[in-house]
């Protein structure tokens, strides 16, 4: 995102808010799109720039305070920044790992308070959830066969999935208020529970038995309408049934279940499987990612749609899902590395890059890529070990500490499935998990 504040005679930061048309203290930040941004961009700044990143979201807490308690999903300051362009607040799944993640420079109780309101407020404006969380709250998933419902549901289970993490992360801290920590006043759930009790729903849009295993709209009724799995629109925001059929980030065990164990195969036959998506339904013309799709698709990449980010994650879902009946312990992580690789060469190139480099998407996931560290479960300290590209790559966390990868060839690497993170100021180990025995080792001898 872009600083829209400046220095002022006293050397402290003020702007000119567009939402108050007035001046006021400390940093703002806008013209960026959650949507594009929340899976790659803002976990490389988590890893790599710190310092930044904790100034960049004061900025976005400012502006959610300044434009009426609701941030703009895609902020700019033309549109007043009231502009809401973007499936959910996916902005709550960006505070969560950052406050779960322990980066300093803004105020978690500020971004908590921000992130409960888009997940509890139904009041109508441009800016929050609200018919959507009514919605949400009435059936588990938004009806409907069109604006976007299916990606819209799947976004709200994520962010009520990251928000229950930062809930939970806050009061082991202390710095939450009583009633908002277990147990809640009169016995009521407590408000992490509440959430993952609404993350949990996202098997009520998987239909296994209408045709090729996916998630599908439904309606008000609970019966599914299902789209074609090469139509792209309607249902889904910038790509089709295809491209969302893995969408449970957080959850990979329990889309395994859906899977019925072969969640492995399922993705590897979509990587495989020619491309034929076509349909527009829902857009006035064809967009530009359906035809960088393609191009993906005839150069041997499948759906896999690298393109953009709503695949983003695909590979590294792979990469930590079961191995299918029968298979060698470690051959579905391995298989995710080959097409890890595959993708680093032949589609990030001084050609440039494979399609959709809004806000940086593309970009930062190559870097976490080629260093081999991805954060699939947003909201938790957990980053997935990939296929580091470098024998040795060192980033310089802050406060005097640094992570160092190094990649070696060692027998059973495929069974390496994550590292923990541990906050900037945590303790300086991390637990590594090779073919389920937890091992503890030094941060920087990562």
């Amino acid at each position: 995102p872009r600083f829209l504040d400046d220095v002022a005679p006293n050397g402290t930061r003020v702007h000119w808010s567009p939402y108050t048309r007035r001046v006021a203290p400390g940093r703002l930040v806008g013209d960026s799109g959650f949507w594009d941004a929340y899976r790659t961009v803002y976990p490389w700044l988590t890893l790599a720039h710190g310092r930044v990143l904790g100034d960049i979201l004061e900025g976005w807490l400012n502006a959610g305070d300044e434009g009426g308690g609701f941030l703009a999903q895609w902020a700019s300051p033309g549109d007043l920044g009231f502009n809401n362009m973007g499936v959910m607040t996916l902005s709550d799944v960006t505070f969560a790992d950052a406050v779960v993640k322990g980066v300093g420079g803004f105020s978690a109780e500020r971004a908590f308070r921000l992130m409960a309101r888009h997940a509890f407020s139904v009041e109508e404006t441009r800016r929050g959830r609200g018919k959507q969380l009514g919605a949400m709250l009435a059936h588990g998933y938004i009806p409907g066969k069109q604006d976007l419902a299916v990606s819209t549901s799947l976004n709200s289970y994520v962010a009520d999935f990251a928000i229950a993490r930062a809930a939970e992360a806050l009061c082991a801290r202390g710095t939450l208020a009583n009633e908002t920590c277990p147990p809640r006043a009169r016995g009521m759930a407590s408000l992490a529970a509440e959430l993952d009790a609404r993350a949990a729903k996202y098997p009520v849009l998987f239909d296994a038995d209408g045709g090729e295993p996916s998630f599908q709209p439904k309606d008000t009724e609970g019966f599914f309408a299902r789209q074609p799995m090469r139509e792209w629109g309607l249902a889904y925001s910038e790509g089709g049934p295809h491209q969302f059929r893995f969408y449970v980030p957080f959850d990979v065990p329990g889309l395994a279940r859906l899977y019925k164990g072969r969640l492995c195969d399922a993705i590897d036959e979509g990587l495989t499987r020619p491309f034929d998506g076509t349909s527009m339904r829902g857009y006035r013309s064809e967009i530009h990612e359906l035809l960088e799709a393609k191009h993906l698709g005839a150069m041997g990449f499948g759906q896999l749609s690298h393109n953009n980010q709503p695949t983003h994650h695909m590979l590294y879902v792979m990469l930590t899902a079961p191995d299918p009946p029968g298979a060698p312990p470690g051959a579905c992580a391995a298989k995710a590395r080959v097409w890890i690789d595959r993708v680093l060469r032949r589609l990030y190139t001084v050609r440039g890059y494979a399609g959709d480099e809004d806000n940086g998407e593309m970009a930062a996931w190559y870097l976490t890529s080629v260093i081999g560290l991805y954060a699939l479960r947003l909201g938790t300290q957990e980053l997935v070990l990939g296929s580091p590209q470098f024998a040795q790559v060192t980033i310089r966390l802050g406060r005097g500490r640094t992570l160092v990868v190094r990649r070696r060839e060692v027998k059973g690497l495929a069974g390496l499935r994550r590292v923990l993170w541990q906050p900037q100021d945590g303790p300086s180990d991390t637990v590594l998990v090779l073919n389920g025995t937890a091992t503890t080792i030094s941060f920087d001898t990562v």
